[in-house]
């Protein structure tokens, strides 16, 4: 009975041994599942987070590019389609109507998928609004030559036909002097010789004795894109002349010169400038703002036809010193030009032109049958000075999701 008992509890024992040992290793078994699992979550939450900052970023991308209206990374605009390591992302762009628009911007990883979509509203930024006082407007004196005609009146965009009286045919805050058989109109007058005393405006002083701003003080500021007095606003109560083509125009300045590099249309040689023209079938590239960076444009030949649509060429140096001589051919828009001297016989403008040059040099308009014609319709369809596109987000939510 003794040797039966010590029998049992050793079987008893063994028992306790390998139900011991069978925990045991279950215990380490789970505990290494478990450490497991836990570094599989650990690396899928990192593929979450790698995926939805890859999703931000394409989305950052793909605005950027629709605000610059430049297709930066060549997918179309807005519309990205890359691949870094193991993470692709892609957007795209697509029209709600009106000036809404969605763009969707997913990423993926080995692990995860994320995804934000923002709704965008699009405003044009940057335009030109450009009213002259004149087809020719000046700083330094005029004087018409030859058998130029300079007409004020409004043409159509074509320059076919009046369409209503328009503005003065030359204002200069100098001296007018007509000589030759040139003739000038404006303000609904016929271009005529003699030259009406109505369709001109010498000696302008570019100040309106209005307290514009409303601070107390009349035509304060210089015309020179600075907030001289310090009320947040700039060149709104202002006497004198605009001290640059930017000004003129209510820009920064620089805005024209960068825009022009932006294009491919910055000049700093005359030989750059004629081959561009040249490589444009002859004719001045249309909607483009033209920068011509150097001294001297002899001769100024624009082409035997209109470009279209219109464009903007802008002829000044650091020194207020650039001149275009002896100019030829057709152009439609606007000229801002330090000084002029001579438009020949076959030299049609269609637009308005502007002068900034002091009497330095002084402006010479004529040589020939040469005509200036003012065209509102033109200048309200400038080209662009920059970004067309202003973002702004609406909405914005976002999307997650395993592969």
């Amino acid at each position: 009975m003794r040797h039966s008992n010590r029998h049992a509890e050793r079987g008893t024992v063994m028992l306790i041994v390998v139900l011991m040992g069978a925990l045991f290793f279950g215990l380490a078994t789970f505990a290494g599942s478990m450490a497991q699992s836990g570094h599989e979550t650990a690396r899928r939450e990192q593929d979450n987070v790698r995926a939805r900052l890859a999703a931000d970023v394409a989305l950052s991308m793909a605005l950027e590019e629709i605000q610059t209206g430049v297709d930066t990374y060549g997918g179309g605009l807005g519309v990205i389609n890359q691949t870094t390591g193991d993470t692709s992302f892609l957007t795209t762009y697509v029209p709600l109507g009106g000036n809404l628009y969605q763009v969707n911007a997913t990423a993926r990883n080995t692990r995860a998928r994320a995804g934000v979509t923002a709704v965008i509203q699009q405003t044009p930024t940057v335009t030109i609004n450009f009213s002259p006082r004149a087809a020719i407007t000046t700083k330094g004196a005029v004087t018409t030559t030859g058998s130029i005609e300079v007409d004020g009146r409004d043409w159509n965009s074509t320059g076919t036909s009046i369409v209503g009286p328009g503005k003065f045919g030359i204002s200069s805050m100098s001296t007018i002097t007509n000589s030759g058989n040139s003739k000038v109109g404006g303000v609904g007058i016929a271009p005529a010789k003699p030259v009406p005393a109505a369709v001109k405006d010498p000696n302008n002083i570019w100040k309106d004795n209005i307290n514009n701003d409303g601070d107390g003080a009349t035509d304060e500021e210089a015309y020179d894109g600075i907030d001289n007095d310090n009320d947040g606003q700039t060149d709104e109560d202002t006497t004198g002349y605009p001290t640059s083509p930017d000004v003129s125009l209510g820009l920064p300045v620089g805005t024209l010169k960068a825009q022009a590099i932006a294009q491919g249309t910055y000049f700093t040689t005359e030989a750059a400038l004629n081959a561009a023209i040249a490589a444009n079938g002859g004719v001045v590239p249309g909607g483009k703002i033209l920068y011509l960076d150097f001294d001297q444009w002899l001769p100024s030949n624009m082409g035997s036809v209109y470009n279209d649509p219109p464009s903007i060429i802008v002829h000044h140096n650091t020194a207020g010193t650039a001149y275009l001589k002896n100019m030829h051919g057709s152009f439609k828009g606007l000229i801002l030009a330090d000084f002029v001297e001579h438009l020949n016989g076959d030299c049609s403008i269609l637009g308005a032109f502007m002068s900034f040059g002091s009497q330095a040099i002084g402006n010479t308009f004529g040589n020939g049958n040469a005509h200036i014609r003012f065209s509102s319709s033109v200048l309200t369809n400038l080209p662009s000075a920059g970004s067309t596109i202003s973002v702004r987000i609406v909405s914005r939510g976002r999307t997650v999701g395993a592969t």
